[in-house]
């Protein structure tokens, strides 16, 4: 199933075969944390892998809720941007929701963001992620004329490479959009 595939080899990739490293795990474990990711209540990952992809629904839903929000909102312009060029939140966002980013993101960053996502939690973390990258992107997401040049830069390691991304200052933004009410728990749990 599309996503998975990336999920796991990030975790083999990060599984470890330097024995003297306590803190590693190795290809057997890899499955185990991929197996407890896809059935465990707080992590239930398998629901974006289910026929019709709820999951991802949801996510894009709440995406698009946040981005559409209040007058003073800094994404309603990108967000009108997307709806101009007819690009649904569900089409780009799926790529990075369905395989935890490690579609597009450099995996030297994807770290960091997974521990983001999993001290988080999923939806929150997801989300956070995603408003963080649109806002440090949201001059060169303007300047794309074309559905075809705006996709190509949000379903590719394009974004990472045309906007100079630290992945310090994805993380700084999560935090500061958390403290401003920017996203929360709350909000998405209403959703």
């Amino acid at each position: 199933v599309q996503g998975m595939n990336l999920i796991v080899g990030f975790l083999l990739i990060n599984s470890n075969v330097d024995k003297s490293n306590t803190n590693a795990f190795n290809e057997i474990q890899a499955f185990w944390i991929f197996a407890r990711l896809m059935k465990m209540p707080k992590y239930n990952l398998r629901t974006f892998f289910l026929p019709g992809m709820p999951r991802l629904m949801i996510l894009s839903f709440q995406m698009d809720h946040i981005m559409s929000r209040g007058s003073n909102n800094k994404y309603i312009e990108v967000f009108e941007h997307f709806k101009r060029l007819n690009v649904e939140t569900k089409t780009w966002f799926a790529t990075w929701a369905l395989t935890l980013y490690s579609s597009t993101m450099p995996w030297n960053m994807l770290q960091k963001v997974w521990d983001y996502i999993f001290d988080e939690g999923f939806n929150f973390g997801i989300i956070s992620i995603a408003i963080a990258i649109l806002q440090m992107s949201k001059q060169r997401l303007l300047l794309c004329t074309d559905t075809n040049e705006l996709l190509t830069l949000l379903k590719s390691t394009k974004i990472f490479n045309d906007v100079v991304i630290d992945v310090n200052i994805i993380l700084k933004i999560c935090k500061e959009n958390k403290e401003l009410g920017v996203v929360t728990q709350n909000d998405l749990d209403r959703l």
